[in-house]
């Protein structure tokens, strides 16, 4: 297993795409979804500038799923795409 770059994933995450490079398909789609929805949700509740915060989360979260995914990958540890 290769490393997955830490740059990309952040990228790819303020669009919230940045979920299926790093946690693969299922987990992926999981996120997104759910990122979806509470953006979705917040644009409406509040105001769609606001609802930009959920995509500065989202590059968060990818930011430290792939310094876990890049860890284990030091470690030698079997993880999940």
């Amino acid at each position: 297993m290769s490393k997955k770059s830490v740059g990309l994933a952040v990228v790819l995450g303020l669009f919230a795409i940045g979920f299926f490079y790093v946690g693969g398909f299922k987990k992926g789609l999981i996120a997104f979804i759910a990122a979806s929805i509470v953006s979705w949700l917040i644009s409406f509740a509040v105001s769609l500038e606001v609802a930009i915060v959920v995509n500065f989360a989202c590059a968060f979260i990818c930011y430290k799923w792939v310094q876990e995914y890049n860890a284990a990958v030091d470690q030698n540890m079997p993880t999940q795409p």
